[in-house]
């Protein structure tokens, strides 16, 4: 309901997905839902994100250190146009 809200990141659902919806105030909030605990033994994935405010865009992926690997699938994603807040 805050017009300076741009983005949600939550988990422990043993889930992943993204959205974006539009706040109260017509501002836009980018939602991340991750947690892999549960995926090979918990593997130690984590999320990366990559927040470039001049290409506008916000992008993640999972990494797990202890298989020194990403997961390729739709854990993977990205929003472009994003309108940062100016400080």
């Amino acid at each position: 309901k805050h017009a300076n809200i741009l983005m949600v990141i939550s988990g422990h659902v043993c889930y992943s997905a993204y959205k974006k919806d539009t706040g109260d105030n017509g501002n836009t909030v980018y939602e991340m839902l991750q947690d892999w605990q549960n995926q090979d033994s918990g593997g130690g994935y984590i999320r990366l994100l990559d927040i470039d405010p001049k290409k506008k865009t916000i992008s993640a992926k999972m990494y797990s250190p202890f298989y020194d690997r990403e997961l390729t699938d739709t854990s993977a994603f990205s929003f472009s146009g994003v309108k940062f807040i100016k400080p």
